[in-house]
């Protein structure tokens, strides 16, 4: 098992950019943040500390935060790989960078606390059925930082990449290109590999368009 330690330096964009969405929800809900780290080679690799409030709305969004932003940001840098993918370094880097920030979606254990605390005390006082709905995204949460250990922060992070790909058209490792093996019209020649790519360029568009209703009839 790799030390978490050594996963957050790989993935230290996604640690900076959790810290920095508690940061930014603190800010819109007007709670004070008293100290606030981005990054560290330890253990916390990051944290956020800030003022109790008893506004639950704040208590939510400031818990949850990084799971919106986390996510739409691994989008974002997935669709730029996805858009210019035939840039090999922007393609690498882009990726990359989704996968970390991807990874570091999920609300922290102490971050869903926060919201179940502020639900028992709210059900206390107002009694309001949704604050009910707190127990389950709790449990669900805890359920996956205990499959981290199974990479489901991992999972989750190419899931993201893939459904990125999908959208900008890039192709996937399940999508066929020019280059894809043929056997139909995939040979050696005198023990030389004739590519599809090859293959194609010998023909003119009107002979391509022929063979190409052949093979999809």
């Amino acid at each position: 098992m790799i030390p978490g330690v050594i996963i957050s330096i790989l993935t230290f964009p996604g640690v900076i950019i959790h810290e920095w969405a508690h940061k930014k929800f603190c800010d819109w809900f007007d709670v004070p943040v008293h100290e606030i780290k981005y990054f560290s080679f330890g253990s916390p690799a990051g944290y956020v500390i800030h003022e109790t409030t008893d506004d639950y709305n704040a208590t939510f969004w400031i818990s949850v935060g990084p799971f919106i932003i986390n996510t739409f940001v691994a989008l974002l840098f997935g669709l730029i790989a996805g858009f210019l993918y035939d840039n090999p370094y922007i393609l690498y880097f882009f990726g990359w960078l989704s996968i970390s920030v991807g990874m570091h979606s999920f609300p922290s254990t102490h971050d869903v606390k926060n919201i179940l605390e502020a639900s028992k005390n709210r059900i206390k006082t107002e009694g309001n059925p949704l604050h009910y709905l707190s127990y389950p995204l709790v449990l669900i949460v805890q359920i996956a930082n205990l499959l981290k250990f199974f990479w489901i922060d991992l999972a989750w992070a190419v899931l993201i990449l893939v459904v990125a790909f999908t959208l900008s058209g890039a192709p996937t490792i399940w999508t066929p290109t020019e280059d894809s093996f043929d056997p139909a019209i995939y040979f050696e020649d005198d023990g030389r590999e004739i590519s599809n790519k090859e293959i194609r360029a010998s023909f003119t568009q009107e002979e391509l368009d022929e063979l190409d209703a052949i093979f999809n009839q």
